[in-house]
């Protein structure tokens, strides 16, 4: 009888299980994998894939994209053609030349390929308020018509992108 419970006293000691291999696996694992993910976005590429309006029913986005240097504005344009055909006359003219505009910008962002360096907009006074003023204008003319439609700004804040957002921001409650 005590060698049986010998036996199983032994049993029982050689059961045991270690979980330091497996956690210290696991631990190199996640910061392998922080460690990528930090150096992939600091030295990755800017990606901006233009893919039309962004928005919901009657509302559209003025897509803005903050990064350390400037911002890239993509602006909407599909819905401008609407806006423009109910537009009364005098204002007309005005949103044909902002639609033009738009699609122009759109079109040389698209020539751009990847590299949207060239179609950067500095964070200074003078650009803001112009951008800002443009989006209030064709907001005033869409109330004013009674059509449904109105801009609004969409960020998209890249590393280091925070203090172009920041310069946005600022203007906008100063404004």
């Amino acid at each position: 009888m005590k060698q049986r419970y010998r036996k199983l006293k032994q049993r029982d000691n050689s059961l045991t299980v270690d979980l330091f291999p497996f956690l210290s696996i696991l631990i190199c694992l996640v910061g392998v994998l922080a460690f990528l993910q930090i150096l992939m976005s600091v030295t990755g590429s800017r990606k901006i894939e233009l893919v039309g309006d962004v928005g919901e029913g009657y509302k559209a986005a003025y897509q803005i994209f903050c990064f350390q240097d400037g911002i890239i504005a993509v602006p909407p344009v599909e819905r401008l053609y609407q806006l423009e055909r109910k537009t009364a006359e005098r204002w007309r003219q005005d949103v044909n030349e902002i639609r033009r505009e738009r699609n122009d910008d759109r079109a040389y962002m698209t020539g751009l390929g990847k590299n949207y360096d060239d179609a950067m907009i500095k964070t200074n006074d003078e650009n803001l308020s112009n951008l800002l003023d443009e989006i209030d204008f064709v907001n005033g003319i869409a109330r004013e018509t009674g059509f449904q439609y109105e801009e609004f700004l969409l960020f998209g804040i890249y590393p280091d992108g925070g203090r172009s957002y920041h310069k946005i921001r600022d203007f906008i409650n100063r404004s």
